[in-house]
């Protein structure tokens, strides 16, 4: 562990401080100091571990934080037929992956940053820490959960999901509908009230 985050540290994406503990040696604490998509790509003939920047003026920016290993051919060519195969292909591959990574980083910064604004508006209106959590779980699920669904993404018991979400029917910003599961048990979706 200490090795990958030496890693991390080096391409600046964690810092570290050292902090004296009540409970024996000094300890070094990290955090990480920016948004950063990391790929990693693993294919039969290729290993690539690629680190791209969310920030809005680094976004053409990427490292490649592990060489590109060949792991073995797939299929047996001569020298010439693999040298023009890669001189035709490999190009318009890596434009289109580029591209592709491009517009990905732009659709996670939206993301990041729509997310970050509801709930701080949210927060503004006094919603609570577990309110808020279902409630941009329910904007991320096009407004309706199932009480499993919702069980499982809390990591909480199906039986603890009507107290949380009960405050949010007070408030009538959700409504649930009972119905009988695939074991013929009784449970509920959750769904969104907008006026």
């Amino acid at each position: 562990m200490t090795n990958h985050l030496t890693i991390l540290k080096q391409a600046g994406i964690v810092n570290s401080e050292k902090k004296k503990s009540t409970k024996g040696p000094e300890r070094e604490y990290f955090k990480l100091n920016q948004a950063v998509i990391l790929s990693l790509t693993v294919a039969p003939n290729l290993f690539l571990a690629t680190l791209r920047n969310l920030e809005e003026n680094k976004s053409n920016q990427f490292t490649t934080i592990t060489p590109e290993l060949q792991l073995g051919s797939s299929k047996k060519t001569s020298f010439n037929d693999v040298m023009e195969e890669g001189l035709n292909l490999l190009p318009q591959i890596k434009e289109g992956l580029l591209l592709l990574e491009s517009q990905q980083s732009k659709l996670l910064r939206g993301y990041q940053g729509l997310r970050h604004h509801i709930q701080e508006t949210l927060e503004k209106n006094d919603f609570t820490s577990p309110e808020i959590r279902i409630l941009l779980l329910l904007i991320e699920q096009d407004g309706e959960m199932s009480q499993a669904e919702l069980s499982m993404a809390l990591n909480l018991s199906p039986n603890s999901i009507p107290e949380l979400i009960n405050p949010l029917i007070q408030k009538n910003i959700v409504e649930s509908e009972y119905f009988n599961d695939e074991l013929g048990n009784i449970s509920f979706k959750v769904k969104l009230k907008l006026t």
